[in-house]
C-alpha cells in the first residue's frame, strides 16, 4: 500500500466514524452498513486484498518511425488477475 492509499483509507475511516457519531444508536438499520464498512476498513487483511492485486499484462510492441519501440495494451482482455 502506498502513502496515498493509506491516506485515503485513513480519511475514509475518520469519515465513517463521524457519520456514525451523528446517527442515534436506536437507528440500527442506518448504522449497520456504516459499522460493517468501518470494520472492513480497519481490518488490515481486507485492505491488503483491495490494494494489492497481482495482475499479468500482455503488451504489444509498436515501432514508430526510427524511435524507440512503444509498449501498449491493446485491449482490456490483455490484463488478467493472478490467483
Amino acid at each position: 500500500m502506498n502513502h496515498e492509499d493509506y491516506i485515503s483509507f485513513a480519511s475514509e475511516i475518520q469519515e465513517l466514524e463521524v457519520l456514525l457519531a451523528g446517527i442515534p444508536k436506536e437507528n440500527v438499520i442506518s448504522r449497520m452498513g456504516l459499522e460493517s464498512r468501518l470494520k472492513d476498513a480497519k481490518d488490515a487483511d481486507v485492505l491488503n486484498q483491495i490494494v494489492h492485486k497481482h495482475l499479468t499484462a500482455r503488451f504489444h510492441v509498436i515501432q514508430v518511425g526510427q524511435g524507440r519501440p512503444r509498449f501498449t495494451l491493446q485491449k482490456m482482455a490483455d490484463l488478467s488477475e493472478q490467483t
